[in-house]
């Protein structure tokens, strides 16, 4: 993955957060807010999901991983998109580990089959490139969602999920590892699909 295919990811998702602060005239704190980036993160960081699905048999490999995760959310546009000033040994050292430790992880994670990184590297005049930027494109796809749900509920009050059908289709659907339905407009017939009613 190119360092601009990762930037133009994020700036699109940047876009479509703005796009639906615009549509609700919510502030963006708002549509992503601490709350709903805490159960994403949840959701996604789930003992079960990380062991059992995506092979995290170690706790300091899942540990990493959750790690990465909440750098992921620490402001309400991050939208999953890590960057990393000080190169790989730098984002090591913040998350207490080794550099090779941690790029071994980070390259198993960007080809395992479900690609739970993209890493956006910048070429250098000498040596290999540096690292600059992280995705986590399914923690970056249900922050969207979960923002563009909630501006159609506030637009849209009948017919589309309330706050708490958006927070319990989070809570079923994340924790599977699986993504966010393709589209913000949630009926209630499809909200009992997810929620296995």
């Amino acid at each position: 993955m190119t360092l601009q295919q990762v930037m133009a990811d994020r700036g699109r998702a940047r876009a479509g957060l703005k796009q639906a602060s615009r549509l609700s005239q919510e502030p963006r704190s708002e549509l992503v807010g601490r709350h709903d980036r805490r159960q994403v993160v949840e959701g996604l960081g789930g003992e079960d999901l990380l062991r059992d699905r995506y092979g995290m048999r170690l706790q300091a490999t899942r540990e990493r991983w959750c790690a990465l995760l909440e750098l992921g959310i620490s402001k309400p546009a991050t939208l999953g998109f890590i960057d990393v000033r000080s190169g790989l040994r730098g984002l090591a050292e913040d998350l207490e580990t080794s550099a090779s430790t941690l790029s071994r992880n980070l390259r198993q994670w960007e080809s395992s089959p479900t690609t739970l990184v993209r890493l956006g590297h910048q070429k250098r005049d000498r040596g290999r490139p540096e690292l600059v930027v992280i995705q986590i494109p399914l923690l970056t796809e249900w922050l969207l969602w979960v923002a563009e749900a909630k501006a159609e509920f506030v637009v849209r009050p009948w017919g589309t999920l309330g706050f708490q059908q958006i927070r319990q289709v989070v809570a079923a659907q994340a924790s599977l590892g699986l993504p966010p339905p393709s589209s913000a407009r949630v009926g209630k017939e499809e909200a009992r699909r997810l929620l296995g009613h």
